[in-house]
């Protein structure tokens, strides 16, 4: 496998999870501080 597409993914990944979690709960957006 192309090592940069799994790095991709993982990437993609992580900004998925980490904006399924500022969606769940704006008030711990890093912008509400």
């Amino acid at each position: 496998m192309n090592p940069i597409r799994i790095i991709k993914n993982l990437f993609v990944d992580f900004l998925l999870k980490v904006s399924g979690t500022w969606v769940g709960a704006p008030k711990d957006a890093p912008w509400e501080d």
